[in-house]
C-alpha cells in the first residue's frame, strides 16, 4: 500500500504537538484523523476505518492504555496496528503499552523521522 490514502489516528490532547504531528504525516502524503481522548478515539474508530493509530498514553476522560485494550477486543494486531506515543520512557511503561495490546512503543520527545520510520514498518505491503 502506499502512503497516499492511508488513514491514520493521531490520538494526543496536546493540540500543538498533535497540530505539528498532524502537518507531518499530511506532508508524507498520509490521512490523518484526529482524537484527543481514548473515547473519542474509539467513537471515530466505530465510524471511519482505520490502518494505524498513533495512541498518547496520559489523556483526560479515557487513557490510551484503557482505550488500547478495548480496541484489542475488537481488532487484531495485525488488523489495527497501534503504536503508543508517550512521555513515559521508562522500560516498565513501555512493557506496559505492549502487554495492553500495542504493537510498538516510541518515547516524546521523538525524532519525526523515528516516527515515519516507525509508520512505515506498519504499512502492509500487499494492500
Amino acid at each position: 500500500m502506499s502512503q497516499s490514502g492511508f488513514k491514520i489516528l493521531l490520538v494526543e490532547d496536546e493540540f500543538f504537538l498533535a497540530e505539528n504531528i498532524k502537518l507531518r504525516l499530511e506532508f508524507n502524503h498520509f490521512e490523518v484523523f484526529l482524537a484527543e481522548t481514548g473515547q473519542e478515539a474509539l467513537d471515530l474508530i466505530k465510524s471511519q476505518k482505520m490502518d494505524l493509530v498513533l495512541m498518547d498514553i496520559l489523556m483526560p476522560v479515557m487513557d490510551g492504555l484503557t482505550a488500547i485494550k478495548k480496541l484489542r477486543e475488537e481488532y487484531t494486531k495485525d488488523q489495527l496496528p497501534i503504536l503508543a506515543l508517550s512521555a513515559k520512557a521508562r522500560e516498565v511503561d513501555r512493557n506496559e503499552a505492549l502487554t495492553a495490546g500495542a504493537n510498538d512503543y516510541l518515547s516524546k520527545p521523538f525524532e519525526m523521522d523515528d516516527l515515519l520510520q516507525l509508520i512505515h514498518k506498519y504499512i502492509k505491503k500487499d494492500s
